[in-house]
């Protein structure tokens, strides 16, 4: 568990003073949802320090989301960054006066004791970020779409941007080009409140992508706008510059596979995946089969296969299922036990059919032969673009597996385990009621409410 530091400093001290500097130091808007949250609160200093670090155990109340981002401050730091941040430091010192080692003994105390609590809840999303241009002509062919739309999105970048929606801290790794693609993408993951510490910055272009779709609303990739498929700045993602310690010390790290295309991103993929092994993070590979991306694709389902063994959760269409594993599609729906037979080295699979609902098997325990399984069917919507839904729905699974307090927890869980891919059915399924694969993602009340209306909440 981490935990922010801007939480700590009115924790340290409940004076009039203090609640004075706060209302200085930060807008309006920031400063009234801070104290509107508050005020709820007990004014026991020793009351609320432990309701709120309690509340830290799984992710920051929704209320602060606009104080962190006043502050500019790391949505999550670890006991010890915490304590030795400069404006943490600066306000003990202003504040605590002669008890300083006092408040600073409880604040670590109290950190190191929540840490040990639960596991680490962030997320990493590694690869590309990209611009889908949808065709705003449903039923035309490349030829003959008159118009495009471009919308932000990419499996990576999508599902960042949805875990930010649904509360979970998420850390994003790409690579970006230095134009005005990239600044858009930039402020849209920020305003999700993504961390981009580790998104690198090349010469090459944005990734645009150009997506026609049929007359039911289901998108077709057709091919690429300003370049050829190897000279986008996704490509090109170097190994060296990727941030060890959050990968290492994540909950889950979630991968796609179209960046296995290109040898630099690759490189980065499979040594993203060496990290987190040697941490408690959990690897999760989506199979995103996209012909297009691919400059030879009759070596792709080999080198993906190849990849797939290294995962402890694996996502993956029934299209996908039958491309890579030879199972034909409707059983792999039904029995996604026989895709786990396959994918040997997981611990779990998720397998989605779109409008034909999706299924999961996963091991109850390590190394064990008895299997938890399901078969859950898709939410009714009236559907106007499924670009993303898959993604959303990845997201929501997370959501469930953060909460859940890892792999482990969740997998021992049968009904636990069902309602997170409840869950995560609901997200993809509210993604497909608007264009746009980032903007049409739900919020957690959102999805839960969906759910609800639909008898499964």
């Amino acid at each position: 568990m981490q935990v922010p530091s801007v939480l700590l400093w009115p924790l340290l001290h409940g004076s009039q003073e203090a609640l004075k500097e706060w209302k200085r130091v930060l807008k309006p808007g920031a400063y009234l949802a801070f104290s509107t949250w508050r005020m709820g609160k007990s004014h026991n200093i020793s009351s609320l320090f432990g309701t709120v670090m309690q509340q830290m155990t799984t992710r920051a109340p929704p209320i602060l989301t606009p104080v962190f981002r006043e502050l500019n401050i790391p949505m999550h730091m670890s006991p010890e960054e915490v304590l030795a941040n400069p404006m943490m430091e600066a306000w003990i010192e202003l504040h605590a006066g002669a008890d300083r080692e006092a408040y600073t003994t409880q604040a670590r105390s109290r950190l190191v004791e929540t840490s040990s609590c639960k596991s680490n809840s962030r997320v990493v999303s590694l690869g590309e970020a990209l611009f889908d241009c949808i065709a705003d002509q449903k039923g035309k062919s490349r030829e003959e779409v008159e118009s495009w739309t471009p919308y932000p999105g990419g499996a990576p970048a999508n599902v960042a941007a949805a875990m930010g929606k649904l509360g979970v801290p998420i850390s994003f790794i790409s690579a970006l080009g230095q134009d005005d693609l990239a600044e858009q993408m930039l402020k849209l993951l920020a305003s999700r409140n993504v961390d981009l510490t580790a998104v690198q910055r090349n010469d090459k272009p944005t990734r645009d992508v150009l997506v026609i779709r049929d007359l039911a609303g289901d998108r077709e990739f057709c091919g690429f706008g300003v370049a050829e498929t190897t000279e986008y700045a996704d490509c090109f993602i170097d190994p060296e510059l990727l941030p060890h310690d959050m990968i290492k010390e994540a909950g889950a790290l979630v991968t796609g596979t179209l960046g296995l295309a290109y040898p630099t991103t690759a490189a980065a993929m499979q040594k993203a995946i060496d990290i987190a092994k040697t941490g408690p993070c959990e690897v999760l590979v989506d199979v995103n089969w996209r012909p297009v991306f691919w400059p030879d694709q009759s070596t792709a389902p080999g080198i993906i296969r190849d990849f797939c063994k290294r995962a402890d959760i694996l996502k993956l269409s029934d299209e996908e299922a039958e491309l890579l594993y030879d199972i034909p599609r409707k059983e792999a729906l039904k029995q996604a036990d026989k895709v786990l037979e396959k994918a040997t080295e997981a611990q779990g699979v998720l397998v989605t059919a779109g409008e034909a609902g999706c299924s999961y098997a996963f091991h109850s325990s390590q190394g064990s032969k008895e299997v938890h399984k399901g078969y859950i069917p898709v939410l009714s919507v009236d559907v106007v673009e499924t670009t993303g839904a898959g993604d959303a729905f990845l997201a929501g699974f997370l959501f469930g597996l953060v909460n859940a307090g890892g792999l482990d927890a969740l997998r021992k869980d049968p009904a636990k385990l069902k309602h997170a891919v409840e869950f995560a059915t609901a997200c993809g399924a509210f993604t497909t009621t608007k264009p746009g694969a980032i903007d049409a993602q739900p919020s957690q009340q959102e999805a839960e409410h969906l759910l609800t209306l639909s008898g499964r909440g």
